[in-house]
């Protein structure tokens, strides 16, 4: 009996002798006992009295249960990491870069390992690993918050090799300065594993553990699954970053070609109008002053030179719109005043009646790029109404 229970223990003893019973005092209950040497270890006790001619005795069955709490903590223990690795996957689901995906994974891990302290580093390619996400109350080493030296055991072989790391008794296994600071913070076993990129080892997860059932076969599975998934999730946050980059190339070439296509709109634009336009203005004078020439000395050719004339205005007027279709926008002009000019000036016979319906104009704009792109295909889709559907 431990001593500081003696005393309360006397006053249960008269109690139960005043009423004796079958009795079992159990297991929800925390009885201890006392071991000769002082220790003491969680029990079951049964009572069971015993009338006999020499009068009542009591049979006390006292049952060490230290192997079934253990087994039932290891359980708990089991079942608690399995949920952790339920929380760590949700939040990988979330992660948007390394640095979440490592400070979600110290903070789901540090409570299985009861949260002495939990750490990711990588390596900085100079003797040192750098540590970059850290919970917990023991620090990465005790020391520098900022790199660990190389000569800890295991952790470097980890990077190396991709190989998980444990250690089982720090007092045993470990030597040093490092043993010392462990085995003062309660540092008990010590789990190293690998996080991979591309299958190539790019930080080691390290747990700081109380409690040696760490590295036993079935936390160091779940642990494992962790770093597995973690990997995974890495892999996952790197194919992203590939495609943002070559998508942000993909826009980068559009926008060159979108340039290269303004410049040789411009240009056709230009050669057009100082050419082709300008020979038509002539043609149209010089049509009307043989006009009213055949008017005094040849009328019957009249109408052959006004049927010309009329062909040549048709031409001037589609020739106005390819001009209008080839226009570099300015930059500074609002999509919806763009879209707008863009309708009046493809239907512009008189009394038609133009509706450009725009239900919030504040959010109708376009970056310079796209807007560009945009008045191009709301202009082709106007000349196609206008060409094909007798539009006016």
């Amino acid at each position: 009996m431990p001593v500081e229970n003696a005393l309360l223990h006397g006053r249960l003893r008269e109690q139960y002798v005043a009423d004796p019973r079958p009795r079992a005092m159990g297991y929800d209950l925390g009885l201890l006992a006392r071991r000769k040497d002082g220790s003491t270890f969680p029990v079951e006790i049964s009572l069971t009295p015993l009338p006999t001619d020499d009068g009542p005795w009591v049979l006390a069955a006292v049952v060490d249960i230290t192997p079934r709490r253990a087994a039932e903590d290891r359980v708990r223990a089991l079942s608690d990491a399995h949920l952790a690795l339920a929380e760590l996957n949700a939040a990988i689901l979330h992660a948007q870069s390394p640095e979440e995906l490592y400070d979600a994974a110290c903070r789901v891990v540090g409570r299985v390992s009861d949260e002495l302290g939990v750490f990711v580093a990588q390596s900085t390619g100079d003797g040192l690993l750098e540590v970059v996400a850290h919970v917990g109350e023991t620090g990465p080493v005790g020391a520098d918050p900022t790199g660990i030296a190389t000569d800890l055991p295991g952790l470097t072989g980890v990077l190396t090799t991709g190989k998980v790391w444990l250690c089982a008794d720090v007092a045993a296994e470990t030597s040093g300065s490092w043993r010392t600071w462990a085995l003062e913070a309660g540092v008990t076993a010590v789990a190293g594993l690998a996080l991979r990129r591309a299958g190539r080892p790019v930080a080691v997860l390290v747990v700081h553990a109380a409690r040696r059932e760490l590295i036993e076969d079935q936390f160091v599975a779940v642990l494992e699954t962790m770093a597995d998934n973690l990997s995974f999730a890495l892999d996952r946050l790197a194919t992203q970053e590939r495609m943002h980059r070559v998508d942000g190339q993909r826009l980068e070439l559009l926008g060159r070609l979108v340039a290269a296509q303004e410049q040789e709109r411009a240009r056709i634009a230009g050669d057009v109008h100082d050419h082709s336009v300008q020979a038509l203005a002539a043609l149209d004078l010089r049509l009307g002053m043989h006009r009213r020439q055949l008017d005094l000395v040849a009328p019957d050719l009249v109408p052959s030179v006004d049927a010309l004339h009329a062909g040549l205005v048709e031409v001037v007027a589609e020739l106005r719109h390819l001009l209008f279709d080839l226009e570099v926008a300015d930059e500074g002009v609002a999509l919806v005043d763009q879209l707008r000019d863009a309708l009046e000036h493809v239907f512009e016979a008189p009394g038609t009646e133009r509706i450009l319906d725009v239900r919030d104009p504040a959010r109708a704009d376009l970056p310079p790029d796209l807007r560009l792109q945009a008045v191009r295909i709301f202009k082709e889709a106007l000349g196609n109404v206008r060409r094909h559907a007798d539009a006016t």
